[in-house]
């Protein structure tokens, strides 16, 4: 299966599920996504100190997942994420990144994120765009798909 028609895949689950979306923002959202949210970033900070697991923990298992990181690379099933994450943790890389200008989109099943994260490691920050999918899963939200890329402004 091609990666162009994954994407596609994914695409289309999420446009499936708009007609059943609310939109609500950071502030408002449900308990349960604001807390996926939060998780996410705990998970990743963890990760940056070599833990791996919190993150290993949000996933879904499910053959569907993506992730698209900061370094341009397209990890599609969980095998490929999960070893992507393990090298991440393995460096230590340090630092922290954290969420702001949040928005939530909820659905039946379905919760869309997008934000702005901040990193800030050794005096450096970065800021990039990103988007998270979740999935709710035997009544847990479980993190599908996970997308970065820098701020435009940022790029040039």
């Amino acid at each position: 299966m091609t990666k162009k028609f994954r994407l596609l895949r994914v695409l289309a689950l999420f446009a499936v599920s708009l007609p059943f979306a609310t939109p609500v923002c950071a502030e408002q959202g449900t308990p349960a996504t604001r807390k996926a949210v939060a998780d996410f970033y705990r998970a990743l900070n963890a990760m940056f100190a070599g833990d791996v697991g919190p993150m290993e923990k949000l996933w879904s298992r499910r053959p569907d997942v993506t992730y698209m990181g900061p370094d341009g690379a397209f990890r599609h099933g969980w095998i490929e994420i999960d070893a992507d994450f393990a090298a991440a943790a393995a460096k230590k890389l340090g630092g922290s990144v954290d969420a702001k200008d949040i928005t939530i989109t909820v659905g039946r099943d379905i919760a869309v994120v997008a934000d702005t994260e901040v990193g800030s490691r050794s005096g450096h920050t970065n800021s990039l765009r990103a988007t998270h999918v979740f999935r709710l899963e035997d009544g847990q939200w479980k993190m599908i798909a996970h997308h970065v890329d820098p701020l435009s402004a940022q790029a040039k």
